[in-house]
């Protein structure tokens, strides 16, 4: 548990500055980089759902009807 409280500030962290890059992306003009950003968290969240996607199916699988 101890680890998991590390690890969320260091999570948040790097989305923050991962929004930042983006934001002054945005403000330079840099088209470019805002399409390459977005499309790669895009594929992020993407991912994260089909993880959190597969995690159900597992637990849908492990109980039984109505449980």
């Amino acid at each position: 548990m101890a680890r998991i409280g590390q690890l969320i500030p260091a999570v948040l962290y790097a989305h923050v500055v991962g929004r930042q890059g983006l934001a002054a992306a945005y403000t330079a003009g840099r088209q470019d980089v805002v399409d390459a950003q977005v499309a790669s968290i895009a594929m992020e969240c993407r991912d994260d759902l089909l993880e959190v996607a597969v995690v159900l199916d597992a637990l849908a699988l492990c109980h039984g009807y109505g449980s």
